[in-house]
């Protein structure tokens, strides 16, 4: 059943206290965070000396393993082959850029898609800082984007390069979080609820309420 909100405090009241939400916390978000967690070590651990197999390990922890990837086709699929299509030597250079800069997080951000690398765009820089830094540097993608603009919030377009249009896009992922008490490291789930179950009708937010009731998180 679907039910409407009148602004968005009630709309993200409603998704905190959805069973199927609280299911994801429970169960779902501390191995998240874990996964998260051993990925980045894994690129400390080997800095500087990535290898294919290294950086699959990398990519296959963050996205949470079968059989549904977490971030979509970002580190999956064609994006994935033509990520590797690089060299080692483009690979390391490119991430040790992000990672490991003196710049400050918006600027490593725009400088990787400057010099992006084939298979990339926002999605992978923005999951590499975030994995490094999940309180300052947020997730990226079309998803995230276009659920914050279902809200009515504006934002600069993220892809022109400039670092300030990123760090305006961190600010309001940081407010939301701080606003409805969203642990930022559930962030670009919260955007998928609110993408796939929530809409505009009107001046209502509607929200599937039931559907995301039926999330079977104790299946994972």
């Amino acid at each position: 059943m679907s039910r409407g909100y009148e602004n968005e405090s009630d709309l993200f009241s409603a998704i905190r206290g959805n069973s199927g939400y609280l299911g994801f916390q429970r169960v779902v978000l501390p191995l998240k965070v874990q996964r998260e967690t051993d990925a980045y070590q894994i690129l400390l651990d080997n800095r500087g000396n990535y290898t294919r197999g290294i950086l699959e390990r990398v990519f296959n922890l963050v996205d949470g393993g079968e059989p549904t990837p977490w971030f979509g086709q970002t580190l999956r699929g064609n994006n994935r082959k033509l990520i590797f299509e690089e060299t080692a030597t483009q690979l390391n250079r490119w991430i040790e850029a992000i990672l490991f800069s003196s710049n400050s997080i918006e600027n490593r951000f725009v400088n990787a898609l400057r010099n992006k690398l084939r298979g990339t765009n926002t999605g992978l820089p923005s999951i590499l800082l975030y994995i490094q830094n999940p309180m300052d540097a947020k997730v990226c993608l079309p998803i995230c984007l276009s659920s914050i603009e279902m809200l009515g919030r504006s934002l600069p377009e993220v892809e022109m390069y400039d670092p300030a249009h990123y760090r305006v896009y961190c600010d309001t992922v940081r407010t939301i979080e701080q606003n409805y008490g969203f642990d930022p490291r559930e962030m670009d789930f919260i955007f998928w609820i609110v993408r796939r179950y929530a809409r505009r009708v009107g001046s209502l937010f509607v929200f599937e309420y039931d559907e995301v009731e039926r999330f079977h998180w104790a299946d994972m």
